[in-house]
């Protein structure tokens, strides 16, 4: 009991911890501290602390406390700032000491510590206070008017932004695979992550129309990304100020400087320039006016989340050294087993929420062990690097590829039911038949590959039961003779889920439409054209032109479907959603038109 008891608390402090952290990497005290520079520079603050307010327990977390003097230090001690923050965090709305709104009293307690005005306004995250933010001044008599509504905007937005930037573990991955899939896979993911939290601060202190980052490498100063948030309409006419002077070159054919010039040249800006101990690695702009703080101060402002960024891309680009030593594999620069694993369980927790299959492809080459004997390991170790880029060019952009040791490879593949990971197996036994290694073996050699597949959840619901599965497939495939595939007998077509997340987009009626009418002239065009044609040849007056018509709407009919049925088998997740609207608009419309020309036909009979 006492164990149990013990490990809730422990999970409880866990989950607190991801709350007050932006990323398992980039502590919240040092986004924190960041506001907390901003503010002062905003309001001339000398004394400050942030409070996360925890409502199960009652208890407030002081997470970050800023000091310029030792008065200042023992202004923060007093529970009295407790209680003003505690009031702040209940009511969710500011306090403001100062010698226009504070009483007498208030105005001597303050002043045994050398303050003369203090603010503290509330943290909200989806209308919800999570804390509040306290600041004090030595040198302020009175807060301008501006000044607060500055503070309080900053920290009412500044709980949702925060939040709003964190990776949620779901309910099926366990801690330690959540981990490892969030902290060292995706520090691209990341990097975008913290400049989109940034640039966003930039915005709100300033009140700038459009925020961007220009990244560049440090060594050779080209430019490799640029990174807008703001305004949209801002945003585009900037984008068509960029292509007026960029032309079609490409964006590293500039240096930090090009794009500097040309960025001066759209309107008013603010600049800062990004660097750490790599030397300059970027810049930092901001456009438009914003609100009525003074330019010093505004370029103060944008001076500190500069350097904050150097720092941030410094600590990442240190991840992404160790993310390539941990989770990738030395020789074919493919994720390596740990990783792909991490991943599997992602992906199959995110297709039991959804109903969806996952399939596994699990590939063995054929003989491998004869080339490492007879030509050496550096010869078979450039038959694997072929090997995994050959597989890793030919997957969508979310399909995990991964060595898993020796000569043994594995494809992920969400949403993706048996038969279309039968399709992908296919496809990489053929290209890894076809691969011509003569010139850099220095000898002909055949190469093929044993495949197994399998999907979940009916081969296994866990990675390692999913693997087991394709893993018996796989030695059922080297049996039979090798160079073949083999699916794993539980892993069956699923006909109910593979359309219950279509059957969510589509009316039952346009859903059963699309099957009669769209899946066998797309699946069988041969057979659909044909069946049209018998239809011509059964009425009693045909000519040549009725057919050519019929033909011309079939085929108008599958160009108009396969372009958007392309983006919606290709899509990523986060892509899934529009292009699922856009297929079923271009439905409707079709079944529109369908209906207005069986009309059209009955009325001109009737006539």
């Amino acid at each position: 009991m006492k164990w149990h008891r013990k490990q809730q608390r422990g999970r409880q402090e866990m989950l607190l911890s991801q709350q007050l952290q932006p990323s398992p990497q980039l502590h919240s005290k040092d986004f924190f501290e960041l506001i907390m520079d901003v503010i002062f520079t905003l309001v001339d603050g000398d004394i400050g602390s942030v409070v996360i307010y925890d409502k199960l327990s009652d208890t407030p977390h002081v997470l970050v406390e800023k000091a310029l003097t030792r008065h200042g230090a023992q202004l923060l001690a007093d529970a009295r700032v407790m209680q003003l923050t505690k009031k702040v965090v209940r009511d969710g709305k500011a306090i403001i000491l100062d010698s226009g709104k504070a009483s007498e009293e208030e105005l001597n307690w303050l002043r045994q510590y050398g303050v003369s005005a203090l603010i503290a306004s509330p943290m909200i995250s989806v209308n919800d206070v999570i804390g509040a933010i306290c600041v004090a001044s030595k040198t302020r008599k009175r807060f301008k008017q501006s000044e607060v509504e500055t503070v309080c905007q900053i920290t009412s937005k500044l709980g949702e932004l925060f939040l709003s930037l964190l990776p949620i573990p779901s309910d099926h991955i366990s801690l330690r695979r959540y981990l490892e899939s969030t902290v060292c896979i995706d520090t691209s993911q990341l990097l975008e992550r913290n400049l989109d939290m940034l640039l966003h601060l930039g915005l709100l202190v300033t009140q700038c129309e459009v925020g961007v980052f220009v990244l560049c490498s440090p060594r050779t100063k080209r430019v490799k990304t640029i990174i807008m948030h703001g305004d949209k309409e801002a945003i585009e006419r900037l984008k068509e100020h960029f292509k007026a002077h960029m032309g079609n070159s490409d964006l590293e054919a500039f240096v930090i400087e090009d794009v500097h010039r040309i960025l001066s040249q759209f309107m008013k800006y603010y600049f800062a320039s990004v660097a750490n101990s790599s030397g300059t690695v970027g810049g930092f702009f901001l456009f438009g006016d914003g609100n009525d703080f003074p330019p010093g101060r505004k370029q103060q402002v944008i001076a500190q989340i500069a350097t904050f960024t150097g720092t941030v891309i410094e600590r990442i680009a240190s991840m992404y050294v160790l993310e390539r030593a941990i989770w990738t594999d030395p020789v074919t620069g493919l994720v390596n087993r740990q990783c792909w694993l991490a991943k599997t369980e992602e992906e199959l927790a995110r297709a039991r929420r959804m109903n969806l299959p996952v399939s596994v492809v699990l590939i063995d080459l054929d003989g491998f062990k004869a080339i490492n004997d007879f030509l050496g390991h550096a010869k078979g170790d450039i038959v694997l690097k072929h090997v995994g880029s050959v597989l890793r060019r030919h997957v969508r952009r979310y399909d995990v590829v991964a060595r898993l040791g020796g000569d043994e490879f594995a494809i992920l593949l969400p949403a993706t039911p048996p038969s279309g990971a039968m399709v992908v197996a296919e496809r990489a036994r053929s290209l890894i038949e076809s691969l011509d290694l003569s010139n850099v073996l220095g000898c002909a050699t055949r190469l093929t590959a044993s495949i197994g597949v399998a999907t979940a959840p009916s081969a296994g619901e866990t990675p390692e039961k999913l693997l087991e599965a394709a893993d018996r497939a796989l030695t059922t495939a080297k049996h039979l003779g090798k160079n073949r595939i083999v699916r794993d007998e539980r892993s069956k077509e699923n006909g109910e889920m593979a359309w219950a997340n279509i059957s969510l987009m589509f009316d039952t009626r346009m859903l059963k439409w699309f099957v009669n009418r769209i899946c066998h002239e797309i699946n069988n065009p041969a057979q659909g054209i044909l069946g049209i044609i018998e239809l011509l040849l059964r009425r009693e007056e045909t000519t040549a032109e009725d057919i050519k018509d019929e033909l011309l709407k079939v085929q108008n009919l599958v160009l108009r479907i396969r372009s958007v049925t392309h983006k919606l088998a290709t899509a990523s997740h986060a892509d899934l959603v529009k292009y699922a609207q856009e297929f079923a608009e271009t439905m409707r419309r079709i079944s529109h038109e369908d209906n207005s020309e069986s009309e059209g036909a009955t009325n001109k009979a009737n006539a």
